[in-house]
């Protein structure tokens, strides 16, 4: 069983040019500029979205213990983990229960992803190429970053 719900570092730069022993600068010189290494950035444009201010998320009922599980698991994920109280909550009653059977895939690499799935019993084996990368077991979640692109 399954709880889903729908739907980017620069290094450090390196140190200027110092002034060494026979370039003619003194110890009292400031130090030269630094070069900017990277790039500049470019402009990232997106349609603006026009909300419909009377659209109420859906409310998909959970047990309390449900709940607490599933705030537990987005409480720990880098995605979930900085939202407020009341947006977590929205989250968590937004999820809806999916059974899956042994041997179903859930979504395939290559795939566009629209869930972030919560396994709430059984295991799911996660491959990537070819190769197992993960088993993910009872509380662990999976498909975030899907969410995000």
């Amino acid at each position: 069983k399954l709880l889903e719900f729908k739907k980017g570092a620069a290094a450090p730069s390196g140190a200027g040019a110092g002034s060494g022993a026979g370039a003619g600068a003194s110890a009292d010189d400031p130090p030269p500029p630094r070069k900017r290494s990277r790039a500049r950035r470019s402009n990232v444009f997106a349609q603006p979205v026009k909300l419909d201010m009377a659209w109420k998320p859906p409310v998909n009922p959970k047990t309390p213990a449900e709940k607490e599980i599933i705030r537990e698991i987005m409480k720990k994920n880098m995605l979930f983990k900085a939202l407020d109280g009341d947006t977590l909550e929205i989250l968590i009653d937004v999820l809806e229960k999916k059974e899956f059977k042994d041997g179903d895939v859930i979504i395939k690499q290559g795939d566009t992803g629209d869930y972030y799935y919560v396994l709430q019993s059984g295991t799911c084996d996660i491959f990537k190429d070819g190769d197992l990368v993960l088993k993910v077991t009872f509380g662990m979640g999976f498909g975030e970053l899907a969410l995000m692109y």
